[in-house]
């Protein structure tokens, strides 16, 4: 028999969703609740181990069918000229070794699929409060329901509340100094890989998100956590770009007339010492490690949370070792990401950054994120 039969999803993002299917995939009930029903973000990446976790629950085509697969990491100068072309981790044969997708069609992806598979999925609510004992948590939530189960999960995201209400104030994700700007429009043609231009000052890169999608992303590096006025983001946005030359980064530059699909994100960033679970409560994803995303590997490591913890849980075993076992093939790996990330965004924010350094460390990323999990 399972380790639990009832789990308890707190959030329903990237990794609250694949845990969600994993689970009605070995036949353990899940229940999702979710307070935002919006989709936060603009593009995910799914680069090879992320493709290959997905594949193991039949998810993999699906995103591939509706996102943008590519395989290399082409550099340039600030110009546009083409200085190095590497290849990324492969994932699976016949697929590509990466896929980019838009947030939105992602999280309709995953939640058609959960609910197919017989997840319930709650929005509008969270857990206002839990009181464990060794068969299992009462639940109370914030519409005044409640329910008991045998574990509660945290995929509810960088300031999660179940992280709070399990270790406190502890680890609540601190601001390193750096920021991004992503602007999503139409993809142009010459955008079939993942690319990023290295300007005198700093980088611009663009992701392909579909056959019609794109974005264009830039990093930049303030002391303190500034407070960006959302309704001059594309100002700000255009004028950090007028030192590029590249054609491509001219023209997508140039559509940017108004605030419409450009979106600032601050850098903020933590990761809960192993264990991440307080007896029948566990943590996954952003609740449990909040990273930079210098690797693109935030949401992936989420998902491969999701498959590892629902694959510990099905198996015959008292919840504590189910666990126990969860942490010892999660944390290393993790924290080995957060590290290199971490590393990579501290390097951009020097005055004269030591870019053969922050390639190789890139690489290196990129090499973890191709070894089996």
């Amino acid at each position: 028999m399972a380790a639990v039969q009832h789990v308890l999803i707190v959030g329903a993002g990237i990794g609250g969703m694949t845990l969600a299917i994993a689970l009605r995939k070995r036949g353990i009930a899940a229940k999702v609740v979710e307070i935002d029903a919006r989709v936060i973000g603009v593009g995910i990446t799914l680069t090879g181990s992320t493709l290959r976790a997905l594949d193991m629950l039949g998810l993999a085509a699906g995103c591939v069918e509706r996102g943008f697969g590519f395989d290399y990491f082409k550099v340039g100068d600030g110009a546009g000229k083409i200085q190095a072309t590497n290849p990324l981790p492969p994932s699976r044969p016949g697929f590509p070794a990466a896929v980019g997708m838009q947030r939105p069609v992602f999280a309709d992806f995953m939640t058609k699929t959960a609910t197919a598979k017989g997840a319930t999925i709650r929005h509008g609510l969270t857990v206002d409060s839990m009181n464990q004992d060794p068969e299992g948590v009462d639940v109370r939530f914030t519409d005044g329901s409640s329910g008991r189960y045998d574990l509660v999960v945290g995929a509810d995201g960088v300031f999660s509340s179940i992280r709070k209400l399990i270790f406190g104030e502890t680890h609540e994700p601190t601001y390193v100094g750096q920021g991004v700007f992503r602007f999503m429009t139409e993809r142009h043609p010459s955008i079939d890989q993942l690319y990023v231009f290295v300007g005198p000052k700093l980088k611009a890169g663009f992701i392909p998100l579909s056959n019609e999608w794109m974005y264009l992303f830039t990093t930049l590096s303030f002391p303190t956590n500034p407070r960006i006025d959302e309704s001059k983001t594309h100002v700000i946005f255009k004028d950090v770009l007028k030192d590029f030359t590249a054609p491509i980064v001219v023209e997508v530059r140039e559509r940017m007339r108004s605030p419409e699909r450009v979106v600032w994100r601050p850098f903020e960033n933590t990761l809960v010492p192993s264990p991440w679970y307080r007896d029948r409560v566990v943590l996954i994803g952003d609740a449990a490690h909040t990273m930079t995303p210098h690797l693109t590997a935030g949401g992936g490591m989420a998902i491969e949370d999701a498959v590892i913890l629902a694959e510990a849980l099905s198996r015959d075993a008292p919840l504590c070792e189910a666990l126990d076992a969860f942490m010892k093939r999660r944390f290393n790996r993790v924290r080995t990401a957060c590290d290199i990330s971490l590393e990579i965004c501290k390097l951009e924010q020097a005055a004269e950054p030591d870019v053969g350094k922050i390639y190789g460390l890139t690489g290196k990323g990129y090499a973890l994120l191709g070894e089996s999990f």
